[in-house]
C-alpha cells in the first residue's frame, strides 16, 4: 500500500488577548470545519474529539467546550489556555489535528496543525489562514515588548552605550549626556518592565485590565518626565547659556 500523503505546520501565535469571545469563534471553525470534512467524504468521523483546557494557579480544567467553562472572564493567576481538536477516518486514511497553545511566554505560544489523506497542504494551509484570521481581530502589540533573543541580547549589552557617548561627547554634566542618560533609562525601563506591564498573550481578566492600567500610566508617566527634564535642560542652556 503506497504511503498516504501527509502535512504538518507550526507556527508561533500572535499576541493576542484570549477572550471567551475567541476561543468560542475557533470552536465554532474547527467544528464547522469537521462537518465540511464529513461531507466531503460522505462518512462520519471514526474519532473525534475537541477540548479546551485552562491552566491558573490552581491546576488545570479541561472540558469540551468553551460553553462549559463558568464564569464570564479568566482568573487572574490564568497562565494558558490549550485547544486541541482531532478529527480521524481510519478507514479512509484521514485525519486532521490542530493544536493552539496560547501562552503569555512568546516562545510557548505555538498552533500545530497536521493532516494525511487527499491534498492535505491545502488543507492545513486553508485551516492555518482561516485561524489566523479569527485570531487576528483580538491581535494585541504586546509583541513589541518580547524580541527576538537577538534584537533583546543587543538592547540588554548596549543599554548603557548612549550615556557613555553622550559623558564622551560633552562630559558628565553636558546636555549630551543628559539626552544620553534619559535614552539609557528609556530602553532600561523597557527591558525590565515592558514584559511584565505587557505579557506576550494577555487572558482576559481583572489582572489583565489593572495591569493594562498602571502599564499606561507608567510609561506614558516616565516617558513625560524625562522628556519634560531634557527640555528644560535644552531649555536653560539656550537662554542663558548653561
Amino acid at each position: 500500500m503506497a504511503p498516504v500523503a501527509r502535512f504538518a505546520l507550526e507556527k508561533r501565535l500572535p499576541s493576542c488577548r484570549v477572550t471567551r469571545t475567541l476561543l468560542l469563534s475557533l470552536e465554532q471553525y474547527l467544528k464547522g470545519k469537521k462537518e465540511d470534512l464529513k461531507a466531503s467524504l460522505k462518512f462520519d468521523p471514526d474519532t473525534e474529539r475537541f477540548t479546551i483546557s485552562v491552566s491558573d494557579a490552581l491546576g488545570v480544567e479541561t472540558v469540551g467546550s468553551v460553553l462549559e467553562l463558568r464564569g464570564d472572564r479568566f482568573l487572574d493567576s490564568t497562565m494558558g489556555v490549550d485547544i486541541n481538536f482531532e478529527a480521524n477516518w481510519h478507514k479512509l486514511q484521514t485525519e486532521l489535528l490542530v493544536n493552539l497553545r496560547f501562552r503569555v511566554d512568546r516562545s510557548l505560544s505555538r498552533l500545530t496543525i497536521e493532516a494525511r489523506g487527499n491534498a492535505p497542504r491545502e488543507l492545513v494551509v486553508g485551516a492555518y489562514r482561516s485561524l489566523s484570521d479569527i485570531i487576528e481581530t483580538n491581535k494585541t502589540s504586546n509583541y513589541l515588548y518580547h524580541l527576538p533573543s537577538g534584537p533583546e541580547a543587543v538592547l540588554v549589552v548596549g543599554w548603557s552605550l548612549p550615556i557613555v557617548v553622550g559623558v564622551l561627547l560633552g562630559g558628565f554634566r553636558s546636555i549630551q549626556a543628559l539626552v544620553g542618560l534619559t535614552l539609557g533609562l528609556l530602553i532600561l525601563a523597557y527591558l525590565s518592565l515592558g514584559k511584565w506591564f505587557r505579557p506576550y498573550t494577555v487572558f482576559d481578566s481583572n489582572r489583565t485590565d489593572r495591569l493594562d492600567k498602571l502599564g499606561t500610566w507608567f510609561f506614558f508617566g516616565v516617558l513625560s518626565f524625562l522628556v519634560f527634564e531634557t527640555g528644560m535642560v535644552f531649555l536653560r542652556h539656550w537662554l542663558v547659556g548653561f
